[in-house]
């Protein structure tokens, strides 16, 4: 089923226009930019491509390569396909739905259909307004150009949450979130393990091609342009070569699995030996970018361990008082344990050092 370039009128800049709604997905996924040229500011990094083109045979070819099959991913495949792309899908685990299958649930963003029909005016720059109130002013600078992002989401958000309705996906909400100054906050209903069910068919009946046990190893480079991807089959260890004609998508990010990143992440052993809870995410996307000259962004600012409880008419954190939490748990004497009831962190450090 190879397609060349010039077989589809749907031009790069109409499938950006088309599938817009997923840039805050994506982004949040891991989508990397231009090389910066400092090298010790690398985190993990290795040699180009190795992948001599001239010997490559494609045993599969599309439009559009997706690499990881969790919510930015499918989301990415579907929209692309129903641009009219041909569309291939690689996922490294047996199952869809990766490390948002496993979330909370809740996206709090404006502008959603489902706001407008609670009477709700909201805007990207009230958003934006509360979260710099939120994170300080040295959180915002601290972010740096990592800002943008929030920027995009505060944009696309709400486009990503009536695409989804309107692909069957049901939210509740939007509901108050903490410190924020509208009703903003979607849930996933019942829980966020839901959406692969109701995606997987669309997108198989678009023509996605899903390929499970299908890890993506190394990019594809052909005079300066990624056009293809290096996988190995899980369960044969067969390596496979899928071409991408309008490009290639990498929807996988966490680096949960790693513990080489982990710990340039994290610098504590503890940490990053913790188990993770999704064993598939061990970095291996942001690396095969790093590989080609990318460099990455936010990873090595991971969120601290948080818990979420909601007691009548009280706002409950984990730490101390803010004027948008009035009561935190560790501030009360709570500590923090396994399920096994092991004590695994210090509850008087917070946020990126725990």
């Amino acid at each position: 089923m190879a397609s060349e370039a010039g077989e589809r009128s749907v031009s790069r800049r109409d499938f950006l226009k088309k599938t817009g709604v997923l840039a805050a997905g994506v982004a949040a996924a891991g989508l990397v930019g231009c090389d910066d040229g400092n090298e010790e500011d690398k985190p993990i990094g290795g040699p180009s491509s190795n992948i001599d083109l001239e010997n490559v045979t494609w045993d599969v070819s599309g439009d559009v390569v997706v690499v990881g099959g969790g919510g930015a991913g499918c989301s990415c495949a579907l929209a692309a396909a129903e641009a009219g792309l041909t569309v291939i899908l690689l996922e490294s685990s047996a199952a869809l739905g990766g490390c948002t299958a496993l979330a909370v649930g809740s996206l709090t963003t404006p502008g959603s259909q489902m706001q407008r029909d609670k009477g709700i005016t909201d805007s990207a720059e009230a958003y934006l307004e509360d979260a710099k109130r939120m994170i300080g002013e040295s959180g915002v600078a601290r972010s740096g150009e990592d800002w943008a992002i929030f920027e995009m989401q505060a944009a696309e958000g709400g486009k990503t949450i009536d695409w989804l309705v309107e692909h069957g996906v049901t939210f509740n909400g939007p509901f108050v979130y903490p410190g924020h100054t509208n009703d903003r906050m979607h849930m996933l209903t019942p829980n966020t393990s839901a959406w692969p069910g109701i995606l997987q068919p669309q997108m198989e009946a678009a023509g996605v091609r899903i390929f499970f046990d299908t890890k993506g190893m190394e990019l594809i480079v052909d005079d300066g342009r990624v056009v293809g991807v290096m996988a190995i089959d899980q369960i044969t260890k067969q390596e496979l070569y899928f071409r991408g004609a309008r490009g290639v998508f990498i929807a996988t990010a966490s680096i949960d699995a790693s513990y080489e990143m982990k710990i340039k992440a994290y610098a504590d052993p503890d940490i990053a030996a913790g188990d993770a809870s999704c064993a598939f995410n061990d970095g291996q996307g942001l690396r095969m970018c790093q590989k080609i000259g990318a460099d990455l962004t936010g990873w090595d600012s991971p969120a601290g361990q948080s818990l979420r409880a909601q007691a009548p008419s009280v706002n409950v954190g984990v730490y101390g008082k803010q004027s948008w939490m009035p009561f935190g748990m560790i501030t009360a004497g709570a500590i923090m344990v396994t399920k096994q009831g092991k004590r695994y962190a210090s509850e008087d450090i917070g946020g990126q050092e725990m």
